[in-house]
């Protein structure tokens, strides 16, 4: 099954998920992380890639590992 992947260290579809599950925006963590909305729509396109430290940031907000954000585990 194909899996859509940014990058490495970010699961784009598992991101969207977990966005959905806590009803938060891609406005919202954009603004945490001091970028533009549009970034995010880059990764998901595949245009952009995040920084380890954006991928740590959005882990902390969502509450959640690194190693789930990027789909290394299903474990939160």
């Amino acid at each position: 099954m194909y899996k859509k992947v940014v990058c490495v260290l970010l699961d784009i579809e598992r991101l969207n998920q977990l966005l959905k599950e806590k009803g938060v925006s891609k406005s919202f963590i954009a603004s945490k992380l001091g970028k533009q909305r549009s970034l995010l729509i880059n990764w998901e396109k595949g245009r952009a890639s995040p920084t380890k430290e954006d991928i740590i940031e959005i882990a902390h907000l969502l509450n959640v590992s690194v190693d789930y954000l990027s789909g290394k585990t299903d474990i939160k």
